[in-house]
């Protein structure tokens, strides 16, 4: 950059491989800030059509998402894909990855029919053009699957994750991140299905080679961690649950950001667990605070935000305030039935806590 300038080529693509690496770190500012500033250039330089800046805009969309930052990476996305299909054709493989990346924001933002056509779009391109074993049709197929689990049908995603841990073993190898991955996928499934012992068998092995390859502060290896101390919880354990999110929680706010959703998601599974061992005055900072932000960040029909409504109300009846803790468990319970349906795990739970709570009285 002293030598070659801000704007030069080589500048740029040093640039792009650092940023990479903040992104995989979870230094997700950083890697927005340089991200930025590549697509400033290659717009000015290139346009925004050229395959670089489509490319970088990409990039920076990732980066956007990642720091809570929407509706500027869905419109990011939106106009990449766009150009895309009009620069390279529909059934191109680069055309394909942008829908897909666009797709997956879908996913994360509950946008579940916008998620879903695009999906179906994307693999049955990647089927046609590569095969099924192929690393895009994989991880596209992974993308699916965790539809089905956030959609609440989760014999389905059980089915799709278990098909593809067959595959990532044989294509990929059992250490590889994405086989890992998949396997903290599924025991998240098992997990909200009620099948606690399965769900740690599979989890703590691939908990255990995460943090060999990829080290205790990648954002892999807290997100496994997260999901163990949320079976640990859900299977009767809130004491051990909550010394495993207790342990990443600092980790959490670091790496990814304090309103990070899964930062949230954790300090609502650690409030859960603080409340089970009679901990009201933490349980009750921990909640407000996630209540709170997932609002004002994911709105007020998104999963996360109701189920840290509904593990709210229940952690408020066991501190004695039992008629506005019931309140919030129905508004919860009202939501999910309509958001969710009746047969996804989040509404299960928090059925189960209004009955502790009617059995508690």
């Amino acid at each position: 950059q002293t030598e070659l300038g801000s704007d030069h080529p080589d500048t740029l693509r040093a640039m792009n491989s650092l940023s990479n690496t903040y992104g995989n770190l979870g230094k997700y500012e950083e890697a927005a800030l340089l991200r930025r500033h590549i697509v400033e250039v290659r717009e000015r330089t290139l346009g925004f059509e050229h395959p670089e800046t489509l490319g970088a805009a990409s990039n920076l969309a990732v980066s956007c998402f990642d720091q809570g930052e929407y509706e500027e990476a869905m419109s990011l996305d939106n106009r990449v894909y766009t150009a895309s299909k009009r620069v390279h054709g529909e059934e191109h493989p680069r055309t394909l990855r942008f829908g897909g990346n666009l797709a997956s924001k879908h996913v994360q933002l509950e946008n579940f029919a916008e998620a879903r056509d695009l999906l179906q779009t994307v693999l049955e391109g990647f089927n046609k053009s590569a095969g099924d074993d192929h690393p895009d049709t994989l991880y596209y197929s992974t993308v699916f699957a965790i539809l089905h689990h956030v959609e609440g049908r989760h014999a389905e995603a059980e089915e799709r994750f278990r098909k593809l841990a067959d595959v990532y073993h044989r294509s990929l190898g059992p250490m590889h991140p994405s086989t890992l991955d998949n396997a903290l996928q599924l025991g998240s499934v098992l997990c909200v299905e009620g099948k606690y012992d399965e769900a740690e068998e599979v989890v703590r092995p691939a908990l255990e080679s995460v943090e060999q390859t990829l080290g205790t502060e990648h954002p892999e290896y807290l997100l496994g961690t997260l999901c163990l101390g949320r079976i640990l919880l859900h299977s009767g354990r809130p004491a051990p649950g909550a010394d495993a999110v207790r342990g990443i929680l600092g980790s959490l706010v670091t790496t990814m950001g304090e309103a990070n959703p899964s930062t949230l998601e954790a300090r609502t599974v650690l409030g859960d667990a603080e409340s089970q061992l009679g901990h009201h005055v933490v349980a009750r900072e921990l909640l407000q605070t996630a209540v709170t932000m997932l609002e004002s960040r994911q709105g007020v029909r998104h999963s996360r935000y109701l189920r840290a409504l509904s593990v709210q109300g229940a952690a408020l009846a066991r501190a004695g305030e039992r008629e506005q803790g019931v309140e919030l468990l129905q508004k919860a319970l009202a939501q999910q039935l309509e958001v969710l349906g009746p047969n996804h795990g989040h509404t299960h739970e928090t059925r189960r806590r209004i009955k502790e709570v009617d059995a508690e009285s």
